[in-house]
């Protein structure tokens, strides 16, 4: 819930900016009643986070873009999609054409960027975590996988017993 409602102060304060209204922080805590520290956090946040060019006018005092066709990031996902969209990522490696792999490289790249510390990790930490050597040599049952994954992304410890295939030996 918190996540919703900062995408929707960084909306209005956004919106704000765009209609060349010029908000600053103080207005940003008196409508949306958080402190004023909250509301400062939250303009850093968009300018350092989300890439937002906003620079204060001390003439209006209040925030302008210094690019007024910068947009706020149209994307928002739930932890769930968040790890989906990173493993079909890292099994893009097998992708022959290095050109896609390079540009969509750099667009999980950017988009990492712009994701807050509470998130799950960017997309080299992805590759650390995710094998896709002989990925399919063996079907893991799908809540294994899905346990795996998520212990995975959220830094948790797994204890894995292996089994020959053949043997069946631990």
């Amino acid at each position: 819930m918190a996540k919703k409602l900062s995408y929707e102060r960084y909306a209005w304060f956004h919106g704000r900016v765009k209609a060349g209204i010029f908000p600053n922080s103080a207005r940003l805590a008196e409508h949306f009643e958080i402190s004023h520290k909250q509301a400062q956090r939250e303009v850093e946040f968009m300018r350092e986070r989300l890439g937002a060019p906003l620079l204060y006018n001390p003439d209006r005092r209040g925030y302008g873009y210094e690019d007024g066709n910068y947009e706020l990031p149209p994307v928002w996902l739930k932890e769930e999609e968040l790890h989906a969209l990173c493993l079909a990522m890292r099994l893009s490696a097998a992708i022959p054409d290095r050109d896609l792999k390079k540009s969509l490289r750099r667009l999980m790249e950017n988009f990492f960027s712009l994701r807050s510390a509470d998130t799950p990790p960017g997309f080299r930490d992805v590759e650390e975590k995710v094998s896709v050597k002989n990925v399919a040599y063996y079907r893991v049952p799908e809540p294994v996988f899905h346990a795996v994954v998520t212990a995975l992304f959220r830094e948790r410890t797994l204890k894995i017993t292996y089994r020959t295939p053949h043997k069946n030996e631990t």
